[in-house]
This record gives structure tokens, sequence and C-alpha cells, in this order.
């Protein structure tokens, strides 16, 4: 049997979803199972965690897409990473584990090449630490793998089970963004 394969966007997709087509949950397994699975593995779980995480980031999504005060503003394939990230942190806290977080300043990190602050040394690490916790986890890794450990794109996009290394890229400077706001840092 010949298979017709297509593309659609992230809003043809969510509108086939909210409209029930049988095809648009068929597409997000395929799409997006193998990804939520690499992330649980890679965070301490098992194959059959991931199956199951994934059915559990499926449930929440449909209650989403259903939802008349949902309002769909990112991709598809980051939204349920996020839920598989909420989902599978929550499991592991009730197993006595934490998701897999590098520890904050173990060496030296410049994250403002050549930028002066007004402020001293003290306050700028305290209030560096600060504005990375109020990143949350999600950013907080991912400026962490960036900047601290000098991952690659490539290498940020397999750990983070991204979509693709762009995704990694536009993330980290919109997380980067968000930090130097935070702590007061002048473009």
């Amino acid at each position: 049997m010949n298979e017709c394969t297509f593309q659609v966007s992230d809003n043809q997709l969510f509108n086939a979803l909210k409209a029930g087509e049988e095809w648009a949950w068929r597409m997000i397994y395929s799409q997006y199972k193998s990804q939520v699975t690499r992330f649980v593995i890679y965070h301490h779980g098992s194959i059959r965690d991931g199956d199951a995480v994934f059915r559990e980031a499926l449930m929440v999504f449909y209650e989403k897409v259903n939802s008349t005060s949902f309002l769909f503003n990112a991709k598809i394939g980051t939204y349920l990473l996020a839920i598989t990230r909420n989902l599978w942190s929550k499991k592991l806290s009730a197993r006595g584990q934490k998701l897999v977080t590098p520890r904050l300043f173990e060496q030296p990190v410049d994250f403002y090449e050549n930028e002066n602050f007004e402020v001293n040394q003290n306050t700028r690490v305290s209030r560096m630490v600060e504005a990375i916790e109020n990143l949350g986890d999600w950013g907080k890794d991912m400026l962490l793998a960036w900047y601290f450990h000098k991952m690659s794109p490539e290498k940020i996009q397999e750990q983070l089970a991204l979509e693709n290394e762009e995704t990694a890229v536009v993330s980290k400077n919109e997380y980067l963004s968000h930090l130097k706001k935070m702590v007061g840092c002048r473009h």
C-alpha cells in the first residue's frame, strides 16, 4: 500500500485536533512520541515510563485543546514537551528524585561578554542567581547547557528533546534576553 504523506502547519494541526480529526491525533503520536520518550529516558526513566508519560501528556493536551479558554500560541511539540516535563518532574518527585539539572556556578561562567555593570560583584552574582532561578527549570537548563556546559545546539536539542537545533538557538536567545532584562543589563 502506498502511503501519502503531507505537511501541515501547527495551526492547521491544532484546528484539526479541535475538530476531532483522528488523522491529526495519529500525526501527533507519530511526530512526538519518540521525542517525549527520549526525554523521559534521559531523565532517569524507561521506555515504559516514556510511553505512560506520553499517554498522560496527550490526555492533558486533549483537555486543553477542547477547552474554550485555551489560547494556542506555541508550537505543538514545545507545548507537549512542557506538559511532559511537568508530569515527569512530578513522578520523579514522588520517587524522591529530581530532573537532571546542572549545579549553578560550579565553575565561573561569563554570561555577559564585554558588558559593564555599575553594581558590585556580590550584588551582581546575587541578582544573577535570583534571575536564573526566576527563569524556571526550562530556561535555566537551556542557558546552563549553552553557556556553562558549552553544548552545541545539536547536543542541546538532543538533551532537552527539542524539535530541532533552531529551536535551541531561538530559545537560548529569548531566555538570555529575558535574563538580561531581569538583571538590569545594558544592551
